[in-house]
């Protein structure tokens, strides 16, 4: 004796749409990062940065940026609205004109807009922002008349 066809049918269904969720899951657990990881540290050659593996770095450490060194000719400090040169001498941008990788260093608590505000104002192709380290920000205050 056959009872509720009807059930069956809804049975399946279900079953379709469970495997169906569990497909989608896997999917999306095996894109999120259980990819290939290189097991040996890489040097980024256009940087001359190295790079750390994130598998093997510790968990309980904090990124660092790397020490660059820039000569005095390549650094332009943003602060308080004007361009600074790396004796703290006010500067025009135009000035800058034609050279090449070049720093503009900003405030590490000046806001986006301003930061891109900053950059227009350099008429420089190659020109790469960062921060001030804390240094620069304490010879800055001591600059202040």
């Amino acid at each position: 004796m056959i009872h509720g066809v009807q059930n069956n049918a809804m049975a399946e269904i279900a079953l379709a749409l469970a495997m169906g969720f569990f497909s989608i899951m896997v999917l999306a657990l095996v894109s999120m990062g259980s990819g290939f990881a290189p097991e040996t540290d890489v040097t980024d050659q256009a940087a001359g940065v190295r790079v750390q593996d994130s598998a093997s770095a510790d968990p309980h450490t904090q990124p660092t940026a790397p020490d660059v060194q820039v000569t005095a000719e390549e650094l332009v400090i943003y602060h308080a609205g004007q361009y600074l040169d790396a004796d703290l001498n006010p500067i025009d941008p135009a000035s800058l004109a034609g050279r090449e990788n070049m720093v503009l260093a900003v405030d590490g608590n000046l806001s986006m807009a301003e930061a891109l505000k900053a950059r227009e104002g350099v008429p420089i192709a190659n020109l790469t922002i960062a921060p001030l380290d804390s240094r620069w920000q304490n010879a800055l205050k001591e600059k202040k008349p």
